[in-house]
């Protein structure tokens, strides 16, 4: 299931789709509990059709709906009606995670306000696979200037703030990674994400308008919700905060998208193997489209001998800009194979003609209670 599907309430959505393909299997094996389950995926639809449009409270109670029918359906298939509580588990290392502001953009002044942008970088300093949000209330993000005045944080700019050629402007405020699909590895940074089309990147930034008089800002997160997973697939969340930002004193650089050595993350020398499905091999890597686009190919081997295969996963790459990026068109990596036989592909991920290697390549994880894995993949 995907991360990026559901947003912040991703989690909750997948414990219950995991307690629900418990009860289906306990259903099977006991013929006496035939209770329908259809109820309770209908209203996961609904709220994931909610959380899709922006309708956040309907998304909520659609949730609650899909929980209670769930306790109600467990109570009749004779197992304890208990949802995994997520406040029980804060098991995230969630204080190892720093963000860290990059960057600050001014717009012009109007009417005794400035506009300004600040960026920011995340670096995953815990032991696990994670990803983050922020509060969606612009009203739990503030700033506080030298004259003791407080200005909450702005949804929207409204107007353009100039910026060099390689900082891209959002529409919208965001302080969280929930928009994508992958968990970060441990020791690695970024600064968003970065779908195949373009249309939903979500770089890390904050806006606010302030009185033009004030020129000294120190923002404040009331509180980050650590999404992570635990090597035995064990999903968990944890909240950190407040945090603090002096722009005078925090600013730094950020050296993308690791600093671990590289021979604590493998290269994708030798096929990996798909649990019941075959075997994916690395064949290599390269530039095109004037180097705007990052190409790698992939060989996919059908391990069964008398059946054809059907394979997906999602697959994304980081290099220098610290941008989380997706396939093209968000297509992900697919195969459809005969008994035995293999198949190539190219896989093309628009990476930017300034982004530079090493790359990263996560795949998502491949069978149940596993975490994903990442190889360094090379340019040939």
């Amino acid at each position: 299931m995907s991360i990026r599907k559901f947003g912040p309430y991703a989690l909750v959505i997948m414990l219950l789709f995991s307690t629900v393909l418990q009860v289906n299997q306990a259903s099977a094996q006991d013929a006496g509990c035939d209770t329908s389950l259809e109820p309770v995926y209908s209203a996961l639809s609904q709220a994931q059709a909610a959380w899709a449009a922006g309708n956040d409270e309907i998304a909520l109670e659609a949730l609650a709906q899909a929980q209670t029918q769930l306790e109600a359906i467990k109570t009749a298939c004779g197992e304890q009606a208990t949802v995994p509580s997520q406040e029980d588990n804060a098991l995230c290392a969630a204080s190892q995670w720093q963000f860290i502001p990059t960057g600050i953009y001014m717009g012009p002044e109007s009417g005794g306000f400035k506009m300004f942008m600040v960026s920011f970088a995340y670096q995953n300093g815990s032991p696990y696979w994670g990803q983050f949000s922020g509060p969606y209330d612009t009203e739990d993000i503030y700033v506080t200037t030298e004259g003791g005045f407080q200005y909450p944080a702005v949804s929207h700019p409204g107007y353009d703030i100039p910026a060099p050629e390689n900082v891209w402007v959002p529409d919208y405020s965001n302080f969280s990674s929930a928009s994508n699909d992958i968990l970060i590895p441990p020791g690695f940074s970024g600064q968003g994400y970065h779908d195949g089309d373009g249309y939903y990147s979500a770089p890390v930034v904050l806006f606010f308008n302030v009185a033009a008089t004030q020129n000294h800002f120190v923002i404040t997160v009331r509180k980050v919700r650590i999404w992570c997973l635990h090597a035995d697939g064990e999903e968990v969340s944890e909240e950190s905060g407040p945090l603090t930002f002096d722009l005078d004193t925090d600013m730094q650089t950020v050296a993308f998208p690791t600093s671990l050595p590289d021979s604590e993350i493998p290269d994708f020398a030798e096929p990996i193997e798909i649990p019941d499905k075959g075997t994916l091999e690395f064949l290599g890597g390269s530039r095109a489209e004037d180097n705007e686009v990052l190409v790698l190919r992939f060989r996919f081997t059908n391990a069964s001998q008398g059946y054809e295969t059907e394979w997906y996963t999602y697959g994304y790459v980081v290099g220098s800009d610290g941008l989380y990026t997706d396939t093209s068109s968000s297509t992900g990596i697919s195969y459809y194979v005969g008994p035995g036989q293999s198949e190539e592909k190219e896989v093309e991920y628009p990476v930017g003609a300034e982004t530079t290697g090493p790359f990263y390549l996560i795949l998502a994880p491949q069978a149940a209670g596993t975490v994903p894995s990442i190889y360094k993949v090379t340019e040939q």
